[in-house]
């Protein structure tokens, strides 16, 4: 007997050795989000290529690393891929997102710099309409819904874009600072009359 998990969403989940403590030191002195008008909301970013800042330059490279790995060496695309843009979020204590999800965009992905227990879990939402809504004697990675994940500094995510996802309240006592970003492929797309080349 087998359980195929057929047209999963494959999330990829790695630890990245970086000195969060030079980051944080590094992005202090740059103006990259403001807040909202809602307080309850984290921050809104303002800068969509923090990236490409030269302080995070070997930041970006580790990044870079940890997508090569999921995308070609894992789930085998041919195509290499771009970020496309990267930007800071930050989540007060008190303060959460909204369930939402990337556009314009094939994969995304998030690496977590400063991070506690308690400061907002990452919740990623199953929103395909299903007929029933059965109960569960226990939750797995085939039944459920939602799934959520811990932040700890150096933590990488990267998931394809159009999952839901939302940050849950920030009920600790510090600022949890993280770094998203998006990812097209480059190259050969498609075959045929519906080639193109990015």
């Amino acid at each position: 007997m087998q359980i195929i998990p057929l047209f999963s969403k494959p999330l990829y989940v790695d630890k990245i050795n970086i000195n969060t403590k030079k980051i944080i030191e590094s992005l202090k002195n740059l103006n990259l989000s403001k807040p909202r008008n809602d307080s309850t909301l984290s921050d809104i970013a303002i800068d969509y290529n923090i990236l490409n800042t030269s302080s995070l330059t070997s930041l970006k490279e580790e990044i870079e690393k940890a997508c090569k790995l999921y995308l070609n060496d894992n789930l085998n695309y041919k195509n290499d891929f771009r970020i496309t843009s990267s930007w800071i979020t930050k989540t007060l204590p008190g303060q959460q997102s909204h369930a939402h999800n990337h556009l314009n965009s094939m994969f995304s992905g998030v690496i977590y710099i400063q991070s506690k227990k308690n400061c907002g879990k990452i919740q990623f939402q199953n929103l395909f309409n299903k007929t029933f809504h059965l109960q569960i004697n226990s939750f797995n990675i085939y039944n459920s819904d939602l799934w959520e994940i811990d932040p700890s500094d150096g933590l990488i995510l990267i998931f394809p874009s159009e999952v839901y996802h939302q940050v849950l309240k920030n009920t600790s006592d510090i600022e949890r600072i993280s770094i998203a970003f998006n990812l097209l492929p480059i190259g050969k797309i498609g075959e045929y009359d519906s080639q193109v080349v990015l």
